[in-house]
């Protein structure tokens, strides 16, 4: 099944050790909605506003520099154009995926 998750964070487990518990409570809730499965390319989308609405800000692991810089496409007009979610299922589709009775699958090797 494919899923999306924060490629800033995604080789921090959020149950390895660590010196105390605060901060665990805090890698916790840093790691907090950076992976998910949607169930249909039709859900990427809400899929990705979820993760920049619950995620973005909370994630230690995400430079500030992209953190600005995408403050201000928000900002900007043309930030729109690509955000929508015919764009997201006609770009996942392009990549080969589909969706299967157990969630998004490779329709193809993506490396083709």
């Amino acid at each position: 099944q494919v899923g999306i998750r924060c490629q800033h964070c995604k080789d921090i487990l959020p149950t390895s050790p660590s010196p105390s518990p605060n901060n665990d409570q805090n890698r916790n809730r840093s790691t907090q909605n950076a992976i998910s499965y949607p169930s249909f390319i039709s859900g990427i989308y809400n899929t990705v506003q979820q993760m920049y609405r619950l995620h973005f800000d909370l994630c230690p692991h995400i430079p500030d520099e992209l953190k600005e810089r995408v403050a201000n496409l928000k900002d900007s007009h043309t930030s729109n154009r690509g955000g929508r979610k015919q764009y997201w299922m006609e770009s996942a589709k392009r990549i080969g995926l589909v969706d299967t009775s157990f969630g998004i699958h490779y329709g193809r090797d993506p490396e083709e």
